[in-house]
């Protein structure tokens, strides 16, 4: 700011008024939009002494914002800021939006700021970023850029997130959502070279993509299980990551039993061995073949009977938990899993919360079985295996079946069979919600049937895709 006189000989002279100060940062993150500087005086109104050549506050605050076109990416910035003179601690900071990045510098100091000078402080390093994301199939979010859920914690300049991760599979991190640069990833072949919780330092911030392969560009999972993983950013140019196995998930690898072609037999066998499947969910195991009337459970490691996983509680109760026995069970303990048709089933075992599912393939028909369907009045158990109340698929394949008619239903308990005359169905799973279909065994406990509350007239579609039952009331 500058006052300019016109002297008798019809020249100008010009004389400084304010002072000017210079910020410059080191890799201000992407989005930045503001520049926020605090000191006393420093915005407000003002009036020029023409005969003193000097700039007195009138009316004063301690806090002056600038703003300017958010950055599309991480760079360097500097500001000029214009000040009145006087001695001043100036402090700054950087926003995006409402969103303080971080206080990131002050003079330190009472500082003169003289009238015609400019005063540069020295330049701010930031961090090369402010925020970090999960990235990969290890994750449930997989290669998903918008990614707000997988943002790790920051506190200070360390960085941590907890939570399930996939064996076999892949990661790394990107600092910016909905993008994939720049990113932080292992050093060339380190992806696997580290150690449960201990820190290591093979690791780099990379701008662009580097010329290296999938595998070398990656972390990797080696165990199924819940993870805590902690990035130290203290020094930005020589970060430090560790790993750390909260607790491990052991992951079935075979399906065995009497139930199945290869019996009680431990020994490997991949006709039966689980796969995962990230179409039917995240650390999902499946497994798709013929099971005859029997029992079953599963094994994750080949050749011995210890360290599996079978059915949890007491028969009629938390009937599809898995239960984890990490020594062979013995008594009350060594509870399989039932079949009682013969058939063709997919096996799915949803280790997120350690559940089971069985469904059966090339189903022609579900019937609708239970007190429920009675309309006369009469209670008996042939309502149990009743063909009266078929449903059939919507089309060849589709999954989904319906009643072709509404059926009238009184107030009272069902279920769904795939074979009448045979106790095995579809139950309701008491532990998700009232409409979600589970397994297909054999078993009579009222808090795995469905119960219908209000008598009346009803279109009734189970998806056998999604295990999903919806009911329709039509008229009451």
């Amino acid at each position: 700011m500058m006052l300019a006189k016109v002297n008798a000989h019809g020249t100008e002279a010009f004389q400084h008024l304010g002072s000017l100060l210079k910020i410059t940062y080191n890799y201000v993150p992407k989005g930045t939009n503001q520049l926020v500087v605090n000191a006393d005086g420093i915005a407000g109104t003002y009036r020029v002494n023409l005969s003193t050549k000097a700039l007195t506050a009138v009316s004063t605050t301690n806090q002056a914002t600038y703003s300017f076109s958010a950055l599309s990416s991480i760079e360097t910035k500097t500001i000029y800021v214009m000040m009145p003179p006087g001695s001043k601690t100036i402090g700054i900071s950087l926003k995006r939006g409402d969103e303080t990045w971080e206080e990131a510098g002050k003079s330190g100091k009472s500082h003169e700021y003289r009238r015609g000078f400019l005063t540069p402080l020295p330049a701010i390093s930031l961090p090369r970023f402010s925020e970090v994301y999960l990235l990969g199939p290890a994750f449930a979010c997989y290669w998903n850029r918008d990614n707000v859920a997988y943002k790790m914690a920051k506190d200070g300049r360390t960085y941590t997130w907890t939570g399930l991760m996939q064996k076999g599979q892949n990661f790394r991190f990107t600092v910016n959502n909905n993008a994939w640069w720049p990113s932080i990833r292992p050093g060339e072949g380190e992806g696997e070279n580290w150690t449960d919780d201990n820190w290591c330092s093979d690791i780099y911030y990379d701008d662009d993509l580097p010329e290296v392969s999938d595998n070398d560009k990656h972390f990797r999972v080696n165990k199924d299980g819940n993870y805590t993983i902690t990035i130290d950013a203290t020094d930005d140019a020589a970060l430090q990551y560790k790993i750390k196995l909260n607790e491990e998930i052991p992951t079935p690898l075979y399906i065995f039993g009497d139930a199945t072609g290869k019996g009680c037999d431990v020994l490997e066998n991949p006709d039966y061995a689980m796969t995962a499947d990230r179409d039917a969910g995240f650390l999902w195991y499946q497994w798709t073949g013929n099971l005859k009337e029997g029992s079953f459970k599963f094994l994750t490691e080949a050749g011995t009977w210890d360290k599996i996983w079978n059915r949890g509680g007491t028969e009629g109760t938390d009937w599809f938990n898995l239960a984890w026995r990490e020594t062979a069970p013995t008594g009350d303990e060594d509870m399989n899993f039932s079949v009682e048709n013969t058939g063709n089933f997919t096996v799915t075992c949803d280790m997120t919360d350690k559940k089971l599912l069985v469904k059966p393939n090339g189903i022609s028909t579900i019937y609708l079985v239970g007190w429920a369907v009675n309309a006369g009045g009469s209670y008996t158990d042939e309502e149990w295996t009743t063909k009266d109340f078929p449903l059939t698929e919507t089309a060849d394949g589709s999954g989904i079946y319906t009643n072709t008619s509404p059926y009238t239903l009184v107030e009272n308990f069902f279920r769904f069979s795939l074979e009448p005359g045979k106790a095995g169905g579809w139950y309701r799973n008491p532990d998700v919600d009232w409409g979600t279909l589970f397994s297909i065994y054999d078993i009579f406990d009222y808090d795995h049937l469905f119960y219908n509350v209000t008598a009346g007239n009803y279109t009734i579609t189970v998806n056998t895709h999604t295990m999903k039952v919806t009911m329709t009331l039509l008229n009451e």
